[in-house]
């Protein structure tokens, strides 16, 4: 009887914030959890999250273009790409408040128009998320962790990505859990608007940009990145300055290897 009340608040909860289709998702998900273990249901949320990525990337005949990764156009336009293209990426990790992407910041579709892929996996396109800004917490934690280690998985199958030159980058949140991670296949990261409470992970390249009136810093910075760019503002969204971009790009240059692959 408890169970039953468990599961009847369950699907109270999930009909009114998701509606009854993603409701009944929810509750065949948790039926999948109960037959094959979590990860089943986690492997089919990070593929959402894989699957609705921003993508920019720079097309030879509709110079740079924007869209979802399971939109018709932005599929035609990867499928153009050769094995032998080898674009250097840019893994982006966006805020706690989600992925609001129409054309992309200028400063991404700038590294697009240097031939540059950035892809942004949306960790909002879970069926369960929840917003969290301000109160990082394990499931926070565990759950932006694994969008990194599943968006260099899916890299790794793709033929035309310079494996040598895949980079990492996050704002806000994302930031967060871009700069503690410390798995492998990232040549640098990039951490905006985040103080590296975490820590920075094993990964030397790090650049850090960030606002020195920013109320959501606290007075604190990530002092562990080897190159630090400090804006005089208090903005929080540093992807709107151009110090940034000119920032991002001359830390990519730098290390972007020729034939790394």
């Amino acid at each position: 009887m408890a169970r039953s009340k468990r599961v009847g608040f369950f699907l109270s909860r999930c009909l009114t914030n998701f509606g009854p289709t993603r409701a009944f998702a929810g509750l065949a998900l948790l039926a999948l959890s109960a037959c094959t273990g979590v990860s089943a249901v986690e492997d089919y949320e990070l593929q959402r999250t894989w699957d609705n990525a921003m993508v920019l990337i720079k097309d030879e005949n509709m110079g740079v273009v924007a869209g979802r990764m399971n939109n018709r156009g932005m599929k035609w336009a990867l499928r153009r790409l050769e094995a032998d293209d080898n674009r250097a990426v840019l893994i982006y990790l966006h805020g706690c408040d989600g992925l609001y992407w129409n054309n992309g910041p200028s400063a991404f579709r700038e590294l697009a128009e240097r031939g540059y892929i950035v892809i942004a996996p949306d960790s909002f396109a879970r069926d369960y998320r929840p917003e969290q800004c301000g109160a990082q917490n394990r499931w926070t934690k565990a759950a932006r962790f694994g969008e990194i280690r599943h968006a260099r998985a899916q890299l790794q199958e793709l033929p035309w990505v310079d494996q040598g030159n895949v980079f990492l980058a996050g704002g806000s949140e994302g930031g967060y859990y871009a700069g503690a991670y410390d798995g492998e296949g990232f040549r640098g990261r990039i951490v905006m608007s985040a103080p590296c409470w975490f820590g920075i992970g094993d990964m030397p390249n790090t650049l850090a940009v960030w606002s020195k009136r920013d109320p959501w810093m606290r007075g604190y910075h990530c002092a562990q990145a080897n190159r630090k760019v400090v804006l005089d503002s208090e903005e929080h969204n540093v992807l709107m300055f151009d110090e940034t971009a000119e920032a991002i790009r001359a830390f990519l240059e730098e290390y972007t290897t020729a034939d790394s692959s």
